[in-house]
Order: C-alpha cells, then sequence, then structure tokens
C-alpha cells in the first residue's frame, strides 16, 4: 500500500512539476533543435534520479527511466535531436552490455532432463499460439485477408529486448526461478528468430 501511495505521488509529480519545468529548459535552451553538451547533462542526471527515486519507492528503476521518457517535451527537435545524441552510447555498449548480461544468467545446464526441455517445448508453443493466434484473429475481425493477419500475428510473436527486460526484472524479485528464466529466454530467442523464415516462407518478407 505504501509503495502504491509513493508511486501515484511520483507520478504526479512527474506529470505536474518535472514536465513543465523540462518544457520551460527546452524552450530556453539555446539551441533548440540540438540541445548542447550542458543540457544533455542535465537531462541524464534527471534520468538517474527518475529512475533512482523509482528504485527507492520499491519500483525497479526500469520505470522510472521509462516514466522520464514519457514526460520528455515533444517541441521542435528537441527531444528527437537529444535520442540521437544518446542512441550511439546505447546500442554501441549498453545494449551489447544487457544481452551478454543476461546470457551469462541462462544456465541452460538447469535443463538436464526430458521433462523439463518438453516443458520448455510448452511454453515455446504455448507462447506462439497465444501472440500469432491472437493477433491473427485480430486481424481477422477486422476484415483482413488470413495472408496478411498471419503475418501480423507472426510480427507480433517476437519477444527481444523487452521480453528480456521482464524476465531480468522477475528473476531479480524472485518471481521466477532460474530454470524458468532459461526456458522463457529460449522461447524469447526461438520466437524471435523464427520470424523472418516464417515471413520469407509465406512470401512476405523482404
Amino acid at each position: 500500500l505504501v509503495t502504491t501511495v509513493l508511486a501515484i505521488a511520483y507520478c504526479l509529480a512527474m506529470m505536474l512539476v518535472i514536465r513543465p519545468l523540462l518544457a520551460r529548459l527546452a524552450e530556453r535552451s539555446p539551441h533548440r533543435d540540438a540541445p548542447p553538451p550542458n543540457m544533455v547533462a542535465l537531462v541524464l542526471v534527471f534520468l538517474l534520479v527518475s529512475s533512482l527515486t523509482t528504485e527507492l519507492i520499491g519500483i525497479h528503476a526500469l520505470f522510472g527511466a521509462f516514466l522520464f521518457g514519457v514526460i520528455m517535451p515533444r517541441t521542435g527537435r528537441f527531444t528527437r535531436s537529444l535520442a540521437e545524441k544518446i542512441e550511439d552510447l546505447v546500442l554501441t555498449i549498453l545494449l551489447p552490455l544487457f544481452f551478454a548480461f543476461s546470457g551469462l544468467r541462462t544456465q541452460v545446464g538447469l535443463l538436464d532432463t526430458p521433462a523439463e526441455w518438453a516443458l520448455c517445448l510448452l511454453i515455446i508453443l504455448v507462447a506462439c499460439l497465444g501472440k500469432v493466434g491472437g493477433a491473427a484473429l485480430a486481424g481477422r475481425w477486422m476484415k483482413m485477408p488470413w495472408r496478411e493477419a498471419g503475418a501480423i500475428g507472426i510480427l507480433m510473436n517476437t519477444r527481444g529486448l523487452m521480453e528480456l527486460v521482464a524476465l531480468n526484472i522477475g528473476l531479480d524479485l524472485g518471481v521466477i526461478s532460474p530454470t524458468l528464466f532459461t526456458m522463457m529466454v529460449l522461447m524469447a530467442l526461438v520466437t524471435t528468430f523464427m520470424t523472418s523464415p516464417v515471413l520469407n516462407w509465406m512470401g512476405i518478407g523482404g
């Protein structure tokens, strides 16, 4: 209950106080289309403080970073230019480190019985049926042809970065076991890798 109340108060503070402050900073920036280095540094400090705040509240730091991105002003090219400045760092350093970190936590050796491998295959099957079937049926409900509806389902079936983020959070919180974490990571890999071959097989991939 305390965590929920603090989280609501935090969200209100971010929307009502920090968001207008960021908007004023963006408007007063001497280079609105290309934020100067001191502005980039200030935004990064705000980002880290937001993540630390949610971590102290009892929510994962990821949500603080996400909410900070949501409240960023969209005036001019300020946000887009800021994202372009940070993107290279994220794609070349942080993202590979995160994938390597997730890979190091994946212990395939824990799946050492036929029953566990069967359960892993069952998870992959249920995941595919849920995503592909659900999205394809929704597409058919919107009067789309089966081919296009199936393509939407296959594209929705990919589970890459966000799946790994959720799994790592679940493992850190003790919600899932290392064995289940390994099964879910394998499921994420299989459903992601199968997307392009299946689309090519359907004659849709380019």
